[in-house]
């Protein structure tokens, strides 16, 4: 997917990480490899993803993403490297693990919550957005919502939501989101 991250959001969170002296552990850019879970890349697929320039790689996020721009929202994406990639020939090297990964977030998490924070006051700062548009009578209201809220119903009843992949249920979300509002 080409350009699924706000350039305006980015310029945002990097000056948020300056603002806060984040500038050492806040990259303003790079490229990150969805890999599916849940294991971690093995040592031929970290030495791919280097070979083809990825700076991060990971088990979530791009599913995310796609929902989420799918939907036309703007996206920043956020990732906390927690691990270190062990490539081949890396015999000494300790295969990441769940502990060694939570023990990176919780080193970063005070850091995390105050970039986020930040970056969502200059979100708003930046643009309140617009006025929120005059209520609709409320009769169509609720004649549009209770038919929404029918086909959202029979939607659900007829899909087998243990089959879906993320991916799926993301859209499917979305789907039923669109209906709703």
């Amino acid at each position: 997917m080409s350009n699924a991250y706000s350039p305006r959001l980015r310029n945002i969170c990097a000056s948020a990480a300056a603002q806060l002296g984040m500038t050492g552990f806040v990259r303003p850019s790079g490229t990150y490899f969805f890999v599916s879970g849940p294991a971690y890349e093995t040592a031929a697929e970290s030495a791919m993803i280097r070979l083809l320039g990825g700076d991060a790689v990971g088990m979530s996020t791009v599913p995310e993403v796609q929902a989420a721009r799918h939907a036309g929202m703007e996206v920043l994406g956020l990732s906390l490297i927690s691990n270190v990639v062990v490539l081949p020939g890396d015999e000494s090297a300790t295969p990441a693990n769940h502990l060694e990964v939570l023990q990176a977030t919780q080193a970063r998490e005070k850091d995390v919550m105050a970039l986020v924070v930040r970056v969502i006051d200059r979100i708003a700062e930046a643009d309140p957005g617009p006025p929120p548009p005059p209520p609709p009578p409320l009769a169509a209201v609720q004649s549009k919502r209770g038919a929404a809220e029918d086909e959202v119903a029979t939607r659900l009843r007829n899909t087998d939501v243990s089959l879906l992949t993320p991916m799926d249920a993301m859209r499917l979300l979305v789907e039923l989101k669109t209906l709703l509002l």
